[in-house]
């Protein structure tokens, strides 16, 4: 989790917010680095766009681009992989 928001933050210093962090979008290569793909609704802060977000995973309908959407996201991802890891230790 740290080093997605790391990876996060870096986007935000470039002044764009990616506006749709979801597992879906992470991938892990075998070393378990984690890496955000999907930079199809990336857009610097208050641009309008196109596409943003999947349901679920943001916190309102949003049309313009901004770094609250990735920190929610963040929060969102936190809870999801701490939820994965205790089903995992059920099984």
């Amino acid at each position: 989790m740290s080093k997605i928001t790391s990876a996060v933050s870096h986007i935000h210093t470039l002044e764009l917010a990616h506006n749709d962090l979801t597992p879906m979008n992470i991938m892990v290569d075998e070393y378990d680095t984690p890496f955000i793909i999907d930079f199809g609704s990336c857009q610097p802060f208050g641009c309008e766009l196109i596409t943003a977000g999947t349901p679920g995973w943001i916190d309102e309908d949003f049309a313009h681009s901004a770094q609250d959407h990735d920190d929610f996201a963040l929060i969102k991802l936190r809870t999801w992989l701490e939820t994965q890891g205790q089903d995992s230790m059920r099984e």
